[in-house]
């Protein structure tokens, strides 16, 4: 039990750590997108609009950036225990 909170505050560390690394468009349709940050959770088409753009893109950033974070988490995970990788590798 006690394993498993430690194993999800290192995941979320990670998470939160590889979302630094995003651009700001991403990272705050992310933040939106799942309520990260204290943001409040809201839909697509609102942070499209927010966002000053289509919701098709908006969706295009999402998958990118929730493709590099998932990237930056898997290679600590499999890598390296404290060193985030080289950003430009994933962009």
């Amino acid at each position: 039990m006690l394993e498993d909170k430690i194993e999800i505050k290192r995941l979320s560390a990670l998470v939160n750590e590889a979302l630094t690394l995003l651009p700001d468009q991403r990272r705050e349709i992310v933040g939106f997108s799942f309520g990260l940050e204290g943001r409040p959770k809201i839909p697509m088409t609102e942070i499209a609009e927010h966002l000053h753009i289509n919701i098709d893109q908006a969706n295009k950033e999402l998958a990118e950036a929730l493709k590099t974070v998932g990237g930056i988490v898997e290679f600590n995970l499999n890598y390296s225990e404290n060193a985030l990788p080289n950003p430009g590798q994933f962009f």
